[in-house]
């Protein structure tokens, strides 16, 4: 790439040195402003050739900057896509840092009912166990 830009250049010279004076101009002016830009462009042609592999080195950095963002955002775009059609067919969004889920109040109920002994099943066995332990010692 750089070497190409150097091409570039060097023709641009060759096509300097060789132009014509335009006619009405003066020589001493035409030689002067011709001067000038040969000049002008050999400077480019050495800045080039010195900093040539670092703005190579600037530029792949650059593109490869630009290829992450680019996935990001279509892996972004894509999830946003995934979570419209879940809407749209009516299916829950899948909600990655959701908190873990309590226990439904029957199931607490519950076990704490059986945890204290408060189980209504449970308690009327006990306290029919008690009446007929009581009725059979009383005979």
């Amino acid at each position: 790439m750089v070497k190409g830009l150097i091409d570039l250049l060097q023709k641009r010279l060759d096509v300097v040195e060789k132009e014509p004076i335009a006619p009405g101009q003066d020589f001493i002016s035409h030689l002067a402003q011709r001067e000038k830009e040969i000049q002008n462009l050999k400077e480019q042609m050495k800045t080039l050739q010195e900093t040539g592999q670092e703005l190579m080195k600037y530029f792949w950095k650059l593109k490869e900057e630009k290829l992450k963002t680019k996935k990001k955002k279509a892996t972004e775009e894509t999830k946003a896509v995934q979570k419209e059609e879940e809407i749209k067919l009516g299916k829950r969004p899948i909600v990655d840092n959701s908190p873990p889920k309590s226990p439904s109040p029957k199931q607490a109920s519950r076990s704490l009912m059986i945890q204290q002994n408060q189980n209504p099943f449970t308690k009327f066995l006990k306290d029919y166990k008690e009446s007929v332990i009581l009725k059979i010692s009383a005979l």
